[in-house]
């Protein structure tokens, strides 16, 4: 079990809220996706996680007394990714993940409900997160939560709010690790950019996603 529950529970909430409707995807409290919770379902004796209606996962307004089992579901799955990525045998496994800092560990599994449990995992077609991986094999923290800062995408789109979200969990590893930190973002038509702060008077790009803006975002500058 994640024996970081008790705060990542509270970090996950923050970020992931009581759902989202911009992507294809829709999800619902804690970032929980209906595909998730029904393979959860499947998984367990008995299936004692209840069946939920379709309603909750499109509505703007979910039914709060379904929440306590969405977060118990967010709890295995939970479980399940940080058991995987630690396990030789499993096919998410991240070499490198079990002696990451906390917070990058965190930073990982909070992508994973963004990404998808196997983000990282190549198919036979397409070589995935190979920058990523090669980073978390080394023990190199910071290049490792550099490059989740190029996930921050909804389709062909770059997206400010999974920027954002990834920019606050950066930082977190930043300030565990004493790297530098985004100081802000600067979200264009064209797509978006991570900031430092200027280095010798020179400005500090740390990375860059040329993808168009998504629809639902307008330019402007985020700072942390």
């Amino acid at each position: 079990m994640y024996p970081r529950w008790a705060e990542f529970l509270p970090h996950l909430l923050m970020m992931e809220g009581r759902g989202d409707k911009v992507g294809p995807t829709p999800t619902g409290l804690a970032g929980m996706t209906k595909g998730t919770y029904a393979k959860l379902r499947n998984k367990l004796p008995g299936r004692n996680l209840p069946e939920v209606p379709d309603s909750y996962w499109q509505e703007g307004k979910p039914d709060k007394s379904i929440d306590p089992h969405i977060l118990r579901a967010s709890n295995l799955y939970t479980n399940e990714i940080y058991s995987d990525y630690m396990n030789p045998k499993s096919k998410s496994y991240l070499e490198g993940f079990d002696v990451l800092p906390a917070s990058a560990q965190d930073y990982i599994l909070s992508s994973a409900y963004n990404l998808g449990k196997d983000f990282h995992v190549d198919t036979p077609k397409k070589r995935r997160m190979p920058k990523f991986k090669a980073a978390v094999k080394s023990g190199d923290t910071y290049e490792a939560t550099r490059q989740l800062l190029d996930t921050a995408v909804v389709g062909d789109f770059s997206s400010l709010g999974v920027a954002v979200r990834r920019g606050t969990n950066f930082n977190a590893a930043a300030d565990s690790g004493g790297t530098p930190r985004i100081s802000h973002i600067v979200a264009a038509d064209d797509g978006i950019k991570y900031f430092g702060e200027p280095i010798d008077g020179k400005e500090n790009l740390i990375m860059d996603i040329p993808k168009p803006l998504h629809p639902s975002n307008k330019p402007r500058t985020v700072r942390f």
